[in-house]
């Protein structure tokens, strides 16, 4: 098992292209419940920590297959489908469509079973402080 963590950090909307990612899928809170023997009030700002492993799977499962699913819908249509039928273009773009929709809920069905695994690996690292206003 890899050792390193990587350490989750509270998100920057305005300068990083996670906010602009958050904005278009939702804002999605995860809750982690873990046993540690330091001091922690609630609302106190904490860093935790998740193996690097989990974090680079969830990373390429979200980002990837989506992408692998649209790049397999094309090339299928446009190799296959189209010749059959004797169609155009609009039905390589149909078909890469659905197929990054079919992509995007796969990743998070997937996905869930990552979070599940992640959150029994979640270690607390540091207290940082007061909530920051």
């Amino acid at each position: 098992m890899n050792n390193k963590l990587a350490a989750v950090v509270a998100r920057r909307k305005k300068s990083c292209g996670t906010g602009i990612v958050s904005k278009a899928v939702g804002n999605k809170s995860l809750h982690w419940h873990l046993v540690t023997d330091k001091a922690v009030q609630k609302g106190q700002v904490v860093e935790i920590g998740l193996p690097e492993k989990s974090v680079l799977q969830s990373a390429a499962l979200v980002y990837l297959l989506p992408l692998f699913a649209m790049i397999i819908g094309a090339f299928v249509a446009q190799w296959w489908i189209a010749p059959l039928f004797s169609l155009g273009e609009g039905v390589v773009i149909l078909a890469s469509a659905c197929s990054t929709v079919g992509g995007i809920y796969l990743a998070k069905r997937l996905s869930s079973r990552l979070e599940q695994q992640s959150s029994q690996q979640v270690i607390l690292l540091r207290v940082l402080g007061e909530p920051i206003s």
